[in-house]
């Protein structure tokens, strides 16, 4: 039997298994695609038992035969495909180990040597890239469903995830931009109202995606993860670029006889996505939205971070604590008043598909961890009968954390996660 096939013949009857009965905690990971055949997640896959697989509509919900989840890239069902397992260069894994040596200071000399050739080549790179994408989504969703740690309150079973395809190429349906086409016309005027009309285009349209997977996952699930995002460095340079094409000049060029325009132009857009952001996120009051706060070392309160940045009482923006667990990892993002508290995010050994591990830095590790913890708590609130609301969850979170000095004036709750705390804390809150 082929190997693909038996890997989703193992998930299917994990499925029927330990799916037949409703999950306490609906996960929406809102991603690239996830294995959901992976050995960690199979038995976490969420099942729509108001959809059958018989090619209509049968909830109604506009997604034919979606039993567990969506690719809005696509526009189809299928949110993960099997057949590029195996496909990727073994460097790949070698390279994301050798990473982890390097960032822990324990790689030997020719470790080190190794990796430094390596980035050299612009063919591996643009590979490791590739598979940096298919991977994201399963390493992201096996840190969100870890049930290494259970409150005696729940089952392992009681976490579910939704596949949300929110990030890849070929784009369809609402998903398909519109690419920016230069002016006809030859006034400069008119040339920078076109690029201002596609900036207002695009921000409405990320705004759309955004609010369309929301909307779909609202009725089913209680958190809303998303380890992606735009930073403020590079929305300068989309804006660039659009700058370029339009004039057909050069990036130095852009820069020099633009720069305050282009700079406006980005402020405006960035603000916007969050104003935009913001009433999406209220809208859905039911929902708790966990984002990665971003791997730029960017102050975000100064330098936005869509969605991260969005302040609101139902979303938590997370930070990357370092290998010591003292102070922010090198690379994370901070701000006082848009990121919520820190959490591991340095070699995180996580799925990769194919039943794979490998570690990865990032906020986007960091983020999962927390979106864990939250996870329990509701399914902890379904044991006890009593409801508890996601601003409830991101008070607990936050007031539990364990404070750290190097942290009290880089995020919220001036610490990082504490999962014991955070599970006493809504422990006590649920049984009062």
């Amino acid at each position: 039997m082929h190997k693909y096939t038996q890997h989703f013949i193992k998930a299917l009857i994990s499925l029927i298994l330990v799916s037949s009965t409703y999950a306490s905690t609906v996960v929406a990971i809102s991603d690239n695609q996830i294995d959901i055949g992976h050995e960690k997640l199979r038995a976490h896959l969420y099942r729509n038992f108001s959809e059958y697989q018989n090619g209509y509509d049968t909830d109604r919900n506009g997604k034919v035969d979606d039993l567990n989840g969506w690719n809005f890239i696509h526009d189809t069902n299928k949110v993960f495909d099997p057949s590029l397992i195996g496909t990727f260069d073994p460097n790949v894994y070698k390279y994301y180990e050798v990473r982890r040596r390097k960032t822990l200071k324990i790689a030997t000399d020719e470790e080190l040597e190794w990796y430094k050739e390596i980035r050299k080549d612009d063919d591996f790179m643009d590979h490791r890239s590739d598979f940096s994408s298919y991977t994201h989504g399963s390493h992201v969703t096996c840190l969100a469903m870890n049930t290494k740690k259970l409150p005696y309150e729940m089952k392992s079973w009681d976490l579910k995830f939704m596949p949300i395809r929110y990030l890849g190429d070929d784009e369809v349906g609402l998903f398909k931009k519109k690419e920016f086409t230069p002016s006809k016309y030859s006034r400069s005027y008119y040339k920078i109202q076109n690029i201002k009309n596609y900036l207002n285009y695009y921000q409405s349209w990320m705004i759309k995606k955004f609010e369309e997977t929301v909307k779909y996952s609202a009725n089913k699930s209680k958190i809303y993860h998303a380890s992606w995002g735009q930073s403020w460095e590079p929305a300068y340079d989309m804006v660039n670029e659009l700058f370029q094409d339009e004039f057909d000049i050069s990036e130095k060029e852009a820069d020099k006889k633009y720069k305050s325009t282009i700079t406006k132009f980005r402020n405006d857009y960035m603000k916007g996505l969050m104003k935009k952001g913001q009433r999406v996120v209220e809208s859905y009051s039911n929902i708790l939205f966990v984002f990665s706060a971003g791997n730029k070392k960017d102050n975000t309160d100064e330098m936005l971070h869509y969605p991260s940045s969005i302040i609101a009482d139902n979303v938590i923006s997370v930070g990357a604590i370092d290998e010591d667990n003292e102070d922010k990892a090198y690379f994370s993002n901070f701000g006082k008043t848009t990121v919520s508290l820190f959490a591991p995010g340095v070699a995180i050994y996580s799925c990769s598909p194919g039943d794979r591990y490998i570690p990865i830095n990032g906020t986007s590790q960091a983020a999962p961890h927390v979106t864990n913890i939250a996870a329990k708590i509701f399914a902890m609130a379904d044991y006890y009968a009593k409801p508890i609301s996601p601003a409830h969850v991101k008070d607990i979170l936050l007031s539990s954390a364990t404070k750290k000095a190097k942290l009290s004036n880089l995020c919220v709750s001036g610490g990082t996660l504490n999962e014991s705390a955070a599970i006493m804390t809504a422990r006590r809150f649920l049984r009062w």
